[in-house]
């Protein structure tokens, strides 16, 4: 059943990473790709987040809460948010930084080109957003 989930998303190089790195086996850091917290078609689960399972090839429609831009982003890897140098507790919007601990884990990390379309820039490194599943 599909339905729209809140939290937050990090960055990272989906294709250039330990653990579950492109588990799917079709990473590209310039397509908009998601790593996501478990997936049915490999079994792997990396503790990231409490969301529904997906397959490889699922796809998610993602809406950034700063700037209000969506897109869809196919899901390609599980989510090694764990190893990542963007998954603290800390997200932002423009800067600002905002902590809620409800939001401690990532729904899923997002390819660098991904994020820049969503989001306009890297530095925040963490996003609050809406993710329709």
């Amino acid at each position: 059943m599909a339905n729209w989930i809140t939290g937050n998303v990090t960055w990272y190089d989906l294709c250039n990473c330990t653990g579950y790195c492109g588990a799917c086996g079709n990473c590209n850091n310039s397509f908009y790709q998601a790593a996501w917290p478990e997936l049915t078609t490999t079994g792997c689960y990396n503790s990231c987040g409490k969301d529904n399972p997906h397959a490889c090839g699922d796809w998610i429609y993602v809406e950034d809460a700063c700037t209000s831009n969506q897109e869809y982003g196919q899901i390609t890897d599980c989510c090694p948010c764990s190893e990542q140098y963007y998954c603290n507790t800390d997200y932002a919007c423009g800067g600002q930084v905002y902590y809620d601990p409800q939001w401690a884990t990532p729904l899923a990390d997002l390819t660098e080109a991904f994020f820049l379309y969503l989001h306009r820039s890297l530095a925040d490194g963490r996003i609050p957003v809406w993710i329709w599943q």
